[in-house]
């Protein structure tokens, strides 16, 4: 993630877990108050060019609001007690299967069906529509 702040032309705020809100990353913006404070996090989600995130709680906001967003969702087959990571709990649980986008998704939201290595980030980023054609607009537009 550091590496992809540091390479991307974009300003990186990066929200922390609560347990480390507090702790600074050295060179880059962080805002403890969003890792603290649900609606102060989802204001930060709404204004924000795109989100990105791991499979975490925070992404429940970003499924019910607008902005863009990406999230890196591993599946781990060889860790069978960890049930989001295996392929049919999608299917059972979310209706979709490995691969696919939640329907409500537009084109700026994507599910990215990896691991967040950089390679994967900045693929995910490169192929992100946003990223494709002139943004204009805040989240929302």
């Amino acid at each position: 993630w550091i590496a992809f702040a540091r390479n991307s032309k974009e300003d990186v705020i990066f929200v922390r877990d609560t347990c480390r809100a507090d702790e600074p990353l050295e060179g880059f913006e962080t805002n403890p108050r969003a890792a603290k404070e649900l609606l102060w996090r989802a204001a930060l989600m709404a204004e924000a060019k795109c989100n990105l995130m791991v499979a975490n709680g925070p992404i429940g906001l970003a499924y019910y609001m607008d902005p863009p967003w990406l999230k890196f969702s591993v599946l781990t087959p060889e860790t069978p007690d960890y049930r989001p990571g295996q392929p049919e709990w999608w299917t059972t649980k979310h209706g979709i299967s490995v691969g696919e986008q939640f329907p409500w998704c537009s084109p700026k939201q994507r599910i990215v069906w990896e691991k967040d290595t950089l390679p994967a980030i900045e693929k995910a980023w490169a192929e992100l529509e946003l990223n494709r054609a002139p943004w204009v607009g805040t989240a929302n537009g």
